[in-house]
């Protein structure tokens, strides 16, 4: 089963998913579009413009290095540092939770092989509690090491970012619902920092908005491999993807409803399918970030990316994944339209 919505209107994209009620009911069910007060609205408008491009900046060179425990063992523990600093410097305590992994991946030259360990990272976690203790929590996450290629700015420093950015223009703000930030590790080793996430749990969260690579653009058309099997896909790479499921279309929605509202300027297209991919060899690479094992639990979740390698001369997973490489202006965007969507599944007050 696949939806999907090209850029426009809200009004016209509600109207679509409607009028798939007969064939997509499970879609359907999940749909319950968020309501925001005038008063909440001017608030989200606030925040957003408070998203800073320096902030950004520093963050991608706080970060800029090979963050891959097979690559650079112990020496990985500046850039975890410089995480959990500056969710310090936000006044929030970060708790770090220890993954483990037998194997991981290395660059040898051009050649990709597995190493045994064993290997050991952190998932990094940041809570700002809110005002209802019984509100399931909402979930604002990237992963934060590399590629062994590395450096991995676009994949996945911009998330990083974009998270740490939410952690520190929500500061001073309110929700009902407790939002915490996560910093994944070993996204690139199989998910295997999101997957001991989940399975450790104790409360199912109400959403997860992953974001994993939101800073490249690219002006030529492009020849996706989605174009011409499944969807009416856009062949210029200068929009953001959003990738939701049936059971998270709800959630999908309210991003695209939070960039019509808050970010007009952005392009952006939502995709909406089935989460069970793994046999759909031209879908199966939606699976392959921090949003999947949430899915494999039936939590509404969302992953927000430029495409990666379906975006023409996109330097994914290569050593010329650097700062230069990054459109500003698109990141920004990409933040603000993360940051209002949080503020919106959050509630805030």
């Amino acid at each position: 089963m696949v939806i999907n919505f090209r850029p426009g209107s809200i009004k016209k994209v509600v109207s679509i998913l409607l009028l798939c009620i007969p064939v997509f009911y499970s879609c359907t069910q999940a749909f319950s579009p968020t309501q925001w007060t005038g008063e909440q609205g001017d608030k989200i408008r606030a925040i957003v413009n408070t998203v800073s491009v320096t902030e950004l900046s520093d963050t991608l060179n706080d970060l800029n290095g090979i963050r891959n425990v097979a690559m650079n063992g112990d020496n990985i523990s500046v850039y975890e540092n410089a995480i959990t600093s500056r969710f310090n410097s936000y006044s929030l305590v970060p708790e770090k939770q220890e993954v483990l992994l037998d194997w991981a991946l290395y660059a040898d030259n051009n050649d990709v092989i597995f190493v045994y360990g064993p290997y050991s990272m952190n998932n990094l976690i940041a809570v700002k509690p809110g005002t209802d203790p019984e509100a399931p929590p909402v979930l604002y996450t990237a992963h934060w090491d590399s590629h062994p290629r590395g450096p991995g700015i676009d994949d996945n420093a911009t998330g990083c970012a974009a998270v740490l950015e939410g952690a520190r223009v929500l500061a001073g703000y309110t929700f009902r619902h407790t939002i915490i930030f996560v910093i994944f590790a070993f996204e690139e080793d199989g998910v295997i920092g999101s997957k001991h996430y989940a399975r450790n749990m104790t409360t199912q969260p109400k959403a997860v908005i992953n974001l994993d690579m939101i800073g490249f653009t690219s002006e030529k058309e492009d020849s996706y491999i989605f174009t011409d099997v499944y969807l009416d896909f856009p062949r210029t790479g200068d929009f953001i993807g959003i990738f939701a499921t049936d059971f998270s279309a709800g959630l999908g929605i309210d991003y695209i409803r939070a960039i019509d509202e808050f970010v007009p300027g952005l392009k952006y297209y939502l995709l909406i399918t089935d989460p069970n991919l793994s046999n759909d060899p031209s879908l199966v690479h939606i699976l392959r970030s921090d949003h999947a094992p949430f899915w494999e639990k039936g939590i509404p979740a969302i992953m927000v990316t430029d495409t990666a390698f379906l975006r023409e001369g996109h330097p994914y997973h290569t050593s010329e994944d650097t700062i230069d490489k990054i459109d500003f202006m698109f990141m920004f965007q990409c933040v603000q339209a993360s940051i209002a969507a949080v503020c919106i599944a959050a509630d805030i007050r």
